[in-house]
């Protein structure tokens, strides 16, 4: 089936460029894609360099091969509506924009590290089921588990690190008592949860 003629010229050179994309991100050389096409690496070469029409089965066929979506391959205006909101399109739109390579990398690499941070916070409020004194004894663990330290009558921390010995008082916010649990708590082994 040939539908490449409804397509302007603007559209098929950005799904080829796709095409190839979607390729070399799989580690594919333009004979692997030929060998699961069962056609020549010249075939290959001249879809991708838009030699020849490039049909459906091609698509679906670069979908199959490479295990990308066929919204990967078409412009962000050919994409439903349906599939992505408005602000994926946006996104899209605009990642498709940036025609340098490393730019895009960063940008890629950018978003992976927000979205990981955002997961890690994201996973931080679902501490929220556990007792108020665990969330307190993991606060503690996080801020402390690599000095040695002590709970002073005060109930102020002394944090030993190295040659340096500070004092800190959370008196206002955490009891004495909780200080002192929270050591049970950390020599029990508690912490390595």
């Amino acid at each position: 089936m040939d539908w490449s003629g409804a397509l302007d010229e603007k559209d098929l050179k950005y799904i080829r460029g796709r095409l190839k994309s979607a390729r070399e991100d799989r580690g594919l050389s333009q004979s692997d894609v030929a060998d699961a096409f069962g056609v020549s690496q010249t075939s290959i070469s001249n879809l991708e360099l838009g030699r020849v029409q490039l049909t459906l089965d091609d698509l679906v066929g670069y979908c199959r091969i490479t295990g990308k979506p066929l919204s990967y391959f078409l412009p962000s205006h050919l994409i439903s509506r349906s599939e992505l909101s408005s602000d994926e399109q946006t996104l899209i739109s605009l990642f498709r924009e940036i025609e340098d390579q490393g730019l895009r990398d960063v940008v890629l690499s950018f978003v992976k590290e927000q979205v990981s941070i955002y997961k890690k916070a994201l996973e931080l409020s679902k501490l929220s089921a556990i007792s108020q004194q665990e969330k307190v004894f993991r606060m503690l663990d996080s801020l402390f588990k690599d000095f040695d330290f002590e709970v002073a009558e005060d109930g102020s921390i002394k944090v030993l690190s190295g040659d340096v010995e500070v004092s800190l008082s959370f008196t206002e916010q955490i009891s004495k008592d909780d200080l002192k649990a929270y050591l049970l708590w950390r020599n029990s082994g508690k912490s390595s949860s």
